[in-house]
C-alpha cells in the first residue's frame, strides 16, 4: 500500500513545485501536461517591487548608486587607493634609483676597464722601447767590434814583414861595431896614439 502511495505523492509534489515557480508565476495547463518540462511564466508581467526594496518573490534589489554607501567605507576605499598609489610611486622611485645605480656602476666599470687597457698599452710601449734600445745597443757594439777588427787588420797589413831566420849553423852577426884597438883609434887619434908634428914643423924640414 505504501509502496504505491509514496511515488504518487512524490510526483504530485514535484508537479506542484514545477508548476508554481519561486517567483509566484503559474504555467499554463498545456505546459503542465505530457512529458514536456513546464516553464514558469508571468501571466500578468513581472511582480512589482515593494517599498522596502524587495519583490513579491523575495528577491532583493541591488542599487547601483554608490552614494548610498556609508562614509566610512568610502573613506576606507579612498585611503586604500591613496596607499596603493603611494606604494606604486615608491616602487617606481626605488626602481629608478636601482637603475641609476646600475648605470653608474657600469660606467665606473667601463672607466676602470679603459684605465687598465691604457696601463697595459703603456707597459707594452715601455717594453717595446726597452727592446728597441737593447737591439740598438747590440748593433752599435757589433759595429764597433767590426771597426776595431778592420783597423787591426789594416795595421797588420801596413807593418813590415819579419826577416826570415838564418839557416842552421850560421854564426850570429855581431850585435854592434868592433871595439877600437888598445893604441887608439884607426885614424891615429886617441889617447895612446903618438903625437903628430905640427904643420909649421913639417915646412921647416
Amino acid at each position: 500500500m505504501l509502496a504505491g502511495v509514496v511515488p504518487v505523492l512524490l510526483a504530485a509534489s514535484l508537479a506542484a513545485a514545477v508548476g508554481t515557480g519561486p517567483l509566484g508565476g503559474n504555467a499554463p495547463a498545456g505546459q503542465r501536461t505530457g512529458l514536456s518540462v513546464p516553464v514558469p511564466t508571468f501571466a500578468g508581467g513581472p511582480p512589482a517591487a515593494s517599498s522596502e526594496g524587495a519583490t513579491d518573490g523575495g528577491a532583493m534589489e541591488v542599487s547601483p548608486d554608490l552614494r548610498t554607501q556609508p562614509p566610512a567605507m568610502a573613506e576606507s576605499r579612498e585611503t586604500a587607493a591613496a596607499g596603493a598609489a603611494g606604494d606604486a610611486a615608491r616602487a617606481a622611485a626605488v626602481r629608478v634609483a636601482d637603475e641609476r645605480a646600475v648605470a653608474q656602476e657600469r660606467a665606473q666599470e667601463a672607466r676602470r676597464a679603459e684605465q687598465r687597457a691604457a696601463a697595459q698599452r703603456a707597459d707594452q710601449q715601455r717594453a717595446d722601447q726597452q727592446r728597441a734600445d737593447q737591439q740598438r745597443a747590440a748593433e752599435e757594439r757589433a759595429a764597433q767590434e767590426r771597426r776595431d777588427r778592420e783597423r787591426a787588420e789594416q795595421r797588420a797589413r801596413q807593418a813590415p814583414a819579419p826577416s826570415a831566420p838564418p839557416p842552421a849553423g850560421t854564426p850570429a852577426a855581431p850585435a854592434g861595431p868592433p871595439p877600437p884597438p888598445a893604441g887608439g883609434t884607426p885614424d891615429g887619434t886617441g889617447p895612446g896614439a903618438p903625437p903628430r908634428p905640427s904643420p909649421a914643423a913639417e915646412g921647416a924640414v
